[in-house]
């Protein structure tokens, strides 16, 4: 299992997260490496960066739950729905309670409809939004569902019009439309001016590399898959090992059932062997990880 494993980078202000995987494949010399959640370029906190087969997990640690920190500056609008963008109106803002914030938020909160910027990696018609928006030709963004779960440590500062809030969300959701949304509830304008991913799955801040430290100090921050997808609903094999590595179909005899649809890691010997989902009363593979354990192999040879 060697260099298979995630690492969480503090990814910094003005880069890509693309930056940050081409400057990680460039220090450590693995090819194999992807990134599991896309952070703007303004954007700070956790990156999760997956190396060699453990980036078998890159679906589940992109549609986990993240957890972010971000500042609405009221009083204008932005291109880009963020400090980066060009002002586009300036908007006055009136007196705004702190309880009266609180009573929009409740409207953006739970599965709700959002437009994304039209400054995103979104595709039309086969192109980035964001490139056909710099050609200053017209994007159209269709409406989608998002999950926005929690906002909480939320403030407001009178003299400077800045919201602060920490918003826990599932995947795909833009903050930078939230906030937007939110001033405009306010009868006024905003957008973003500080943005800090704080959690992404089982990979908190704390766990963190600062990125000018990964040369040095990338394999002793090695977070392994067990850590890192420790929020997935855990099911025990109680069965020969054999049976998962031939792919043989989950029985009840094996392993115990969950209750609930989702998805599911599957340990044996204190390791992730499967992902697997529950739905309709059925447990399937959504990914067999067997091969990864190259002792398991020999061991039944």
């Amino acid at each position: 299992m060697s260099n298979i494993g995630i690492l969480g980078v503090n990814k910094p202000a003005g880069m890509t997260s693309f930056d940050v995987v081409r400057q990680i494949k460039k220090e450590t010399g693995i090819k194999k490496i992807g990134h599991g959640g896309t952070l703007d370029p303004m954007a700070t906190g956790v990156l999760p960066i997956l190396f060699n087969e453990a980036t078998a997990f890159f679906d589940v640690l992109l549609n986990s739950v993240k957890i972010y920190e971000t500042e609405i500056q009221l009083g204008t609008f932005t291109d880009t729905d963020d400090k980066e963008g060009q002002i586009t109106e300036t908007l006055p803002v009136k007196e705004i309670t702190l309880e009266e914030i609180k009573k929009h938020i409740e409207s953006l909160t739970g599965t709700i409809s959002q437009i994304p910027p039209q400054y995103s990696a979104l595709k039309v018609d086969g192109k980035r939004a964001y490139d056909l928006a710099r050609e200053g030709k017209e994007v159209v963004l269709k409406a989608r569902e998002v999950t926005v779960y929690l906002w909480d440590t939320i403030s407001y500062d009178t003299e400077t019009k800045i919201i602060k809030a920490r918003i826990h969300c599932g995947s795909g959701t833009y903050i930078r439309s939230l906030g937007k949304d939110l001033a405009i509830k306010l009868q006024t304008a905003g957008h973003l001016i500080s943005l800090r991913r704080v959690s992404s799955g089982g990979i908190d801040i704390k766990n963190t590399i600062e990125f000018e430290d990964i040369a040095s100090k990338w394999q002793e921050k090695f977070i392994s898959p067990e850590d890192a997808l420790a929020f997935l609903p855990l099911i025990e094999w109680e069965g020969d090992k054999k049976h998962l590595l031939h792919g043989k179909p989950l029985v009840r005899e094996l392993c115990k059932y969950p209750s609930k649809d989702g998805i599911y890691r599957l340990m044996y010997a204190g390791r992730i062997v499967a992902l697997l989902e529950y739905k309709e009363r059925r447990l399937s593979y959504k990914k067999n990880l067997m091969h990864l354990y190259k002792d398991a192999q020999t061991e039944e040879k």
